[in-house]
Parts: structure tokens; C-alpha cells; sequence
């Protein structure tokens, strides 16, 4: 709830970001991230982390710095690319239906 509390200071923020008990919560990490007094480096770092639906609303927010929207749009192309890629690739016969490898022949 303080994080998300508007406005609210950048000390606040890096403070529950260094808390592992809450940032280790999905919804403080995106509490933080979409807040724009987060400083640049935790917004930043904190992307790696979310949905591909949370990172479109980073990327269309006028609120956020242009670098954090920047470094979404650049996120949500690797995980498009990461997503085209698998199921462009074939399975071979030692993969499971997720192609995870087996190590037996599929039957």
C-alpha cells in the first residue's frame, strides 16, 4: 500500500525493494515498477521480471521515464522472439509434448 500511495518518495520505494520479505511478492515488484518516483535502476532491474500484459501497460504509461518504457518494449520483443522460436522448433523423437527432453523414444 505505500508503495503504491502517490506521491510517494524514492527512499520509500528502494526501501522495500531492498526487503526480501516484499520484493520477493510479484505485486511489490510491480507496484514499484510502474510507479514513477521508482529510481531508474530499480524500474530498470525489476522489469526482467513481468508479464508480458504488465510490460505493455510499462510501455504505454505517459507517466513512466522513456528509458523504462524503452527497456519494456525491448523486453517484450525477446519474449516474443523467445515464444516464436519454440514453437517454430521441431520436436524430435527424445522429446516430451513440451519439448523437454525425454530420454526415451516417443512411442
Amino acid at each position: 500500500m505505500i508503495g503504491a500511495t502517490r506521491p510517494t518518495s524514492p527512499k520509500v520505494l528502494a526501501t522495500i525493494y531492498d526487503h526480501p520479505k516484499w520484493i520477493s511478492r510479484y505485486s511489490v515488484k510491480k507496484v514499484v515498477a510502474l510507479s514513477p518516483y521508482s529510481p531508474l535502476s530499480l524500474a530498470l532491474r525489476l522489469l526482467a521480471f513481468m508479464s508480458l500484459e504488465d510490460l505493455e501497460q510499462v510501455r504505454t504509461s505517459p507517466e513512466l521515464h522513456g528509458v523504462v518504457q524503452q527497456q519494456a518494449v525491448r523486453i517484450i520483443e525477446q519474449k516474443h522472439h523467445l515464444s516464436f522460436r519454440r514453437r517454430e522448433r521441431p520436436l524430435s523423437p527424445d522429446t516430451g509434448p513440451c519439448g523437454e527432453e525425454t530420454g526415451q523414444p516417443m512411442q
